[in-house]
């Protein structure tokens, strides 16, 4: 739960630009590493995608993004 999003609720002190927020926002990830070496070098590639519901009523839909790392141990 978000008690107050400046984004989205606007200024605390006068009156400005807001929407009318969902107090509760569901978010889910879910990914996978894997782990391996290659030419003597820890290599790890990960990748994850997250699920999050609407988080303002005039939103048109759900919020979903991905990332991914690569990373290499000398």
């Amino acid at each position: 739960m978000v008690a107050h999003d400046f984004s989205l609720d606007g200024n605390l002190y006068q009156d400005s630009h807001r929407v009318t927020r969902r107090p509760w926002v569901a978010q889910v990830a879910v990914g996978i590493s894997v782990n391996g070496v290659v030419a003597g070098h820890g290599l790890k590639l990960a990748v994850m995608r997250v699920y999050r519901t609407l988080e303002y009523e005039e939103q048109e839909t759900n919020q979903a993004y991905g990332s991914a790392a690569l990373s290499i141990e000398f």
